[in-house]
């Protein structure tokens, strides 16, 4: 029915409802309606879908909420990546060179082809999840399941030193069981994440039980240092008691076998224990969540995906960001793959295992600080502002001499820090791009740079740990000795102090030439706005496109707390 009035427009207000519907209040003053109407205002309101989201068929009712034990059940499937991902990360080079006595050389072969292969992975397991029909099990379940055994298998294996003592079976060996890991841990986290779309249709529940997983790999992190960190320290003990340590300082003394021995016996108890824990979360979120949904998404796109990704890679702001992403992922990753080693060769610190759980505590505590200074500052001068006061702290962290420990805990705290700002803000800088792109290129291929975001990531961290090593190598670190030379204690120092700092300060270079400023987000927010009302339908439809594609994975854009 369409009403036609003749008169004055007093006012016009637009409320956005519960239903994400439009409510439009319209105020008219008439004339020549009538003698009952005439001079009077009428209000009336009517109600129309968003053009923003629309009507999806074949789901649940917005109003379907989860229960607290689905809420809670799916939090603890964040578990298991975190567990073990982290517990690499710091230990792994460690591990590989001290207690397996893999060369320096192959040891950075393992992690860089291990990250490379990882990366390159993710698309292939995206289009196999992506391309799965099952109706009975669901669509990401399955894979989910498949994947939890041989996962745990590979990661106790990787712990396992093989017996022999020729390097290229070493080689082999942790290569292969690195590599599967690696693969089947992503075939268990991708259906993971994306299951949040399947739970509900409600995104409010659907934030909600992203907001559980999000706590429960904070505590994953937490939870994989203190049972690694605790394993090793009940060992050592064990160690002090029965085991006399090498007193000699030159650098033929070497390791006694049975401090080795003990040392093999708690890294395998620590991943018998994580291997437990990722059993127990997975199998919580593979039955204790149902999922209701399989969702038929066909995206279409007025060009090819080859030069869907051309104009990604080609498009100035995101060739910026990634250009000082690059080194705050590698100063990360730089002080995080030589922590260990620093503190025990460098400043002779065993007790190492407390400053890790001290940098991921502190890393958690002061996400928050630097959320409320993003709302108050913008985003790049916070980056600045996080990032440029640690460049001196750590090159003055180079020159702490030898046995002096409690240093280490205050530079835990400023490592943390680091971690905190560098997890933080890029990855909430990403939508920022993907506006600006979907201004001037009318396109919105988000998907596009998520993906290259975290393979972007994935390669960064696999590339600085495998230089490192290999620089471990250059300088003749031997594995097993009781004390190492000068100049593998200046290469640890500058590994851990200077590179990051040249790091930092370079991304911040880059950080200086990215365009989009606080004044430029808040003016294309703007213009987005005003494209979304415009009577263009050219425009609105690009709206409607880009904003189902954020609508459906808005719950699984949430960073991780680790860059292994």
């Amino acid at each position: 029915m369409h009403l036609v009035f003749a008169g004055e427009l007093i006012s016009r207000q637009i409320f956005r409802t519960k239903t994400d519907s439009y409510r439009v209040t319209v105020m008219i003053r008439t004339k020549e309606v009538g003698r009952l109407l005439a001079g009077k205002r009428l209000e009336f309101y009517f109600l129309q879908r968003t053009p923003l989201r629309p009507r999806i068929r074949n789901r649940p009712s917005p109003g379907l909420k989860l229960s607290m034990r689905s809420k809670v059940f799916y939090g603890l499937g964040g578990i298991p990546y975190q567990l073990t991902n982290t517990v690499l990360g710091f230990y792994i080079n460690v591990f590989l060179l001290e207690t397996a006595k893999v060369p320096p050389f192959y040891t950075s072969a393992i992690v860089l082809i291990g990250r490379i292969w990882d990366a390159m992975t993710d698309p292939i397991i995206g289009f196999l999840v992506f391309r799965t029909k099952t109706r009975r099990f669901g669509k990401h379940k399955p894979w989910m399941l498949v994947a939890t055994f041989p996962a745990i298998a590979c990661f106790m294996c990787f712990f396992i030193t093989p017996e022999t003592t020729k390097p290229y079976l070493k080689l082999a060996w942790y290569l292969v069981f690195y590599c599967f890991f690696q693969t089947f841990l992503t075939f268990y986290q991708m259906p993971f994440a994306t299951l949040t779309l399947c739970l509900t249709d409600n995104q409010a529940e659907r934030d909600k039980a992203t907001a559980f997983r999000m706590g429960s790999e904070v505590l994953g992190n937490l939870l994989g240092q203190f049972v690694m960190g605790l394993s090793l320290s009940l060992y050592q003990l064990r160690l002090n008691k029965k085991v006399p340590q090498c007193r000699s300082l030159n650098d033929t003394a070497t390791i006694p076998p049975e401090e080795v021995e003990v040392k093999d016996q708690g890294y395998l108890v620590g991943a018998a224990v994580l291997c437990s824990l990722f059993f127990i979360c997975s199998m919580c979120a593979i039955f204790g969540t149902k999922e209701v949904l399989s969702p038929k998404r066909k995206t279409k796109y007025e060009e090819s995906f080859g030069q869907a990704v051309k104009s990604v890679l080609t498009f100035g702001p995101w060739v910026k960001h990634i250009a000082f992403l690059i080194p705050f992922v590698l100063a990360v990753n730089a002080m995080q793959g030589n922590f260990v080693l620093y503190s025990l060769h460098t400043l002779g610190m065993t007790n190492y295992q407390s400053t890790i759980i001290i940098i991921l505590i502190s890393a958690f505590l002061l996400m928050p600080l630097w959320r409320r200074c993003v709302k108050r500052l913008g985003k790049k001068l916070t980056l600045f502002i996080g990032l440029l006061p640690s460049v001196p702290l750590l090159v003055s962290w180079g020159i702490v001499p030898y046995g002096v420990t409690w240093v280490q805990y205050i530079m835990a705290i400023l490592m943390g820090n680091v971690v905190a700002v560098v997890q933080l803000i890029p990855w909430s800088m990403v939508p920022d791009v993907i506006d600006d792109f979907l201004l001037k290129k009318k396109r919105g291929y988000e998907t596009i740079f998520y993906t290259f975001y975290i393979m972007i990531v994935k390669l960064g961290s696999g590339i600085c740990i495998g230089v490192t090593t290999i620089v471990l190598g250059v300088v003749e670190f031997k594995p097993g000795v009781c004390e190492v030379t000068d100049e593998v204690r200046f290469a640890l120092r500058l590994m851990i102090t200077c590179i990051p700092g040249g790091c930092i300060l370079i991304g911040l270079l880059f950080l200086y030439l990215y365009p989009i400023t606080e004044e430029i987000r808040k003016q294309n927010q703007t213009i987005l706005e005003i494209w979304r009302d415009a009577g263009d339908d050219k425009r609105r439809q690009t709206m409607k496109h880009s904003s189902a594609q954020r609508f459906r994975s808005r719950s699984i854009r949430t960073p991780t707390m680790s860059f292994s």
